[in-house]
C-alpha cells in the first residue's frame, strides 16, 4: 500500500508553487527589458567577457564599473558552463534573482510574524512592488533588466534573515558575498544589518551611538583624505542630481522620511491593541536609526559644494534601496493580520486581499508600460523587436564590421520612442560615450570623465547640425557611421532606415 505524502512534504511543496507563482506574476508585473537604462551597461560588459574582440574603441566604458567583476565573470561562466547565450542567461538568472528576493522575504516574515496571513502578506507586498522607484536614489526596488543590484537584494534579505535568527557569522558571510557583487549596496545595506545587531545586544543605544560615531568619523576621514574633485570630475559630478541631498525634490525628501514615520506611527498604535513580536520592533526602530544615520552623512559630507566628492560618489542614501524592501515587508505582514482579524470569513479575507493586490499592482503594471511605450513589456531574446531603434541597433550588429564606431545624438536615449534601448548592448558595435549611462560609469570611474566630457561635446545635439558640422566633431575621432532619427536631415549615405530612425555612414567610413 503507498504511504500518503507527509503534511510537512505537502505543506513545502504548496509553499514552493506558491512562490513559483508570485515570482511570475512579479516579473510580469516589473516586465523585462534587458538592453533598457543600466541594465545595457551590465549586458554589454558581459558580452564583452564572453566575446572579448568586441568594443575594441570603448572598451574602457563597458569594462569600467561592472566589465571585470563578478556579475561579469558569473553569468559569462553560467554561459560556458550551459552553453546557452548571453541573452538567455540574463534572463534566467533575473527570475531567479526575483524568486530568491521574495524566498528571502518570506524567511524574514517567518520570523517577523505569527500568523499566515500576515506572512503571506509581507511576501505579496512585496513580490507586487518591486517596480516601486525608490525616493531619490534614481534605482527600483527591483529593475526590469539584470544587474548586480539584483543579486545584492536576496543576499542582503537572507543576511537579515540570519541576523535575526542570531546567526550572526552566517549573516556576515552572505553580507560579504553581496560586497563582492556590489560593493555599494552592500557597504550602505550592512548599516542596517548593522543596527539590527546593535538592538539585539544589551545596551543597544549605547552600541548605536558608537557605530553612529564611528562611522561619522570613518566619513571624515575618508573625505579630508580623498583627491580634491576639479575639472572633468566636477562637471561630471553636476549632472548626477541624485547624489545630493539639496537637490532632490521635496517628494524625494517625503519618499525617504515617509517610511520610517509610517512604521513608527503604525507600530505605536499596533502595540496599543497587540504585543507586536521583538523582531519586528528590531526592525522597525533599525529602519529610523539607519534612515537617520544615512541622511546625517548625506547632508555632511555629499554636497555639491564640497571640495571632496567621494563619499557622494558612493550614493549613502543607496541604504534607502534595503530599507524599502523591509518597509514593504513590513507593511505587508501587518495589513495580511489586520485583514485576517477584521474579516468575517476566510472567502472574505481572500476577496479583501485580491482587491489589495489590484490596487498595488495596476498602478505600477501601468506605470512599467508608460516608461516603455514603443517596446514590448516582456523583451525575451527570443521575440522579434518592436522597438524601432532596437531594430537599427540590431541592423548595425548584423551589417557592420565589429571595428566600426558610431555616433549618436549624446542623449539619444531620452529620444521619444527610444525607450532607453542601450546601442552597445543590442548592436554589439563601440560607440562614443553618451550623456546618461555613460555618464554613470564615468561618475564612479573618475578617469573616464575626459573621454566622457570630449564624446557628449562631439555629439551634442547631433540630431539637428548640418552635415558640414557633424564632419567637423566626428572625423577627428574616426567615427565610421551615425544613427539619427528618420526625420533629421541628411546627405550621407543611409544603408537603412525604419520608421524613427536610421543608420548613415559619414564619407570614407568603412562597413
Amino acid at each position: 500500500m503507498a504511504r500518503s505524502a507527509s503534511p510537512q512534504k505537502t505543506e513545502t511543496s504548496s509553499s514552493l508553487v506558491g512562490l513559483l507563482a508570485l515570482s511570475i506574476l512579479s516579473f510580469c508585473i516589473l516586465g523585462y527589458h534587458p538592453d533598457a537604462e543600466d541594465g545595457g551597461i551590465y549586458a554589454a560588459a558581459v558580452q564583452q567577457r564572453v566575446h572579448p574582440w568586441l568594443f575594441p574603441h570603448d572598451h574602457a566604458f563597458v569594462a569600467a564599473h561592472v566589465g571585470n567583476g563578478v556579475f561579469a565573470w558569473l553569468v559569462s561562466g553560467l554561459a560556458a558552463v550551459t552553453h546557452l547565450s548571453v541573452p538567455l542567461c540574463l534572463a534566467f538568472v533575473q527570475f531567479a534573482t526575483i524568486a530568491a528576493t521574495l524566498r528571502a522575504s518570506s524567511d524574514v516574515a517567518k520570523i517577523c510574524f505569527r500568523s499566515e496571513p500576515a506572512r503571506f502578506g509581507a511576501v505579496l507586498v512585496v513580490a507586487l512592488s518591486l517596480s516601486l522607484p525608490v525616493a531619490g536614489t534614481a534605482l527600483y526596488l527591483g529593475d526590469p533588466y539584470c544587474t548586480a543590484r539584483s543579486i545584492a537584494l536576496p543576499l542582503l534579505l537572507f543576511a537579515l534573515k540570519h541576523l535575526l535568527q542570531r546567526r550572526t557569522l552566517a549573516s556576515v558571510l552572505l553580507l560579504t558575498t553581496a560586497f563582492v557583487i556590489h560593493p555599494v549596496m552592500a557597504l550602505w545595506g550592512g548599516f542596517f544589518l548593522i543596527s539590527v545587531w546593535t538592538l539585539q545586544r544589551k545596551r543597544p543605544v549605547l552600541l548605536f551611538t558608537s557605530f553612529s560615531g564611528a562611522a561619522l568619523l570613518i566619513c571624515l576621514a575618508i573625505y579630508l583624505l580623498s583627491p580634491v574633485d576639479e575639472g572633468p570630475h566636477r562637471l561630471l559630478a553636476a549632472t548626477r542630481s541624485y547624489w545630493f541631498l539639496a537637490q532632490w525634490q521635496w517628494y524625494e525628501v517625503l519618499g525617504a522620511l515617509a517610511p520610517p514615520a509610517l512604521l513608527l506611527w503604525t507600530l505605536s498604535r499596533h502595540q496599543q491593541t497587540h504585543s507586536a513580536g521583538i523582531e519586528e520592533r528590531f526592525l522597525v526602530y533599525a529602519h529610523a536609526a539607519t534612515t537617520a544615520l544615512c541622511l546625517l552623512i548625506a547632508l555632511l559630507f555629499a554636497r555639491s559644494s564640497a571640495e571632496h566628492l567621494f563619499i557622494a560618489r558612493m550614493q549613502p542614501l543607496r541604504a534607502l534601496h534595503l530599507l524599502y524592501a523591509v518597509f514593504l515587508l513590513i507593511t505587508g505582514g501587518w495589513t495580511g493580520d489586520y485583514l485576517h482579524e477584521k474579516m468575517n470569513s476566510r472567502k472574505a479575507e481572500r476577496v479583501a486581499l485580491a482587491v489589495l493586490a489590484a490596487c498595488i499592482a495596476t498602478p505600477l503594471y501601468v506605470a512599467q508600460l508608460e516608461i516603455y511605450p514603443a517596446s514590448q513589456h516582456l523583451e525575451f531574446p527570443w521575440r522579434q523587436r518592436t522597438n524601432g531603434w532596437s531594430r537599427a541597433f540590431v541592423w548595425c550588429r548584423e551589417h557592420t564590421s565589429q571595428n566600426a564606431l558610431f555616433a549618436m545624438d549624446a542623449h539619444y536615449i531620452t529620444v521619444e520612442g527610444e525607450d532607453a534601448q542601450n546601442f552597445r548592448s543590442i548592436a554589439l558595435r563601440s560607440s562614443l560615450p553618451d550623456y546618461s549611462k555613460d555618464g554613470g560609469v564615468a561618475s564612479v570611474s573618475p578617469s573616464l570623465a575626459a573621454d566622457w566630457l570630449v564624446g557628449v561635446a562631439a555629439q551634442s545635439d547631433l540630431n539637428h547640425r548640418s552635415d558640414a558640422d557633424r564632419l567637423a566633431q566626428l572625423a577627428p575621432l574616426h567615427v565610421n557611421w551615425i544613427v539619427l532619427p528618420e526625420d533629421s536631415a541628411t546627405s550621407f549615405p543611409c544603408d537603412y532606415r525604419n520608421d524613427v530612425a536610421k543608420v548613415c555612414r559619414l564619407p570614407g567610413g568603412v562597413r
